[in-house]
């Protein structure tokens, strides 16, 4: 328990709640031989409408009609 208090305080400059989370990282390791893996923080909410083929296929259209100098993302827009 000291040593997992000391790591929190040094390594993240936390308190107790890390060193709780450092003590169930280590049962988990001695229990699987593995480390967990989290992925807080990985993944967007939201997916970008460019990801959609036929909107970005809609807008490059839309932009080749267009001349250069009126291009705009108003001038897309239906």
């Amino acid at each position: 328990m000291n040593a997992s208090n000391q790591i929190a305080q040094t390594v993240w400059n936390k308190g107790d709640y890390m060193a709780r989370c450092i003590r169930k990282w280590e049962d988990y390791f001695i229990k699987t031989g593995e480390f967990c893996v989290y992925c807080q923080g990985m993944h967007t909410k939201l997916e970008s409408l460019l990801n959609d083929k036929n909107f970005k296929e809609f807008c490059q259209a839309r932009l080749q009609q267009q001349t250069h100098e009126s291009q705009s993302p108003r001038t897309i827009k239906v």
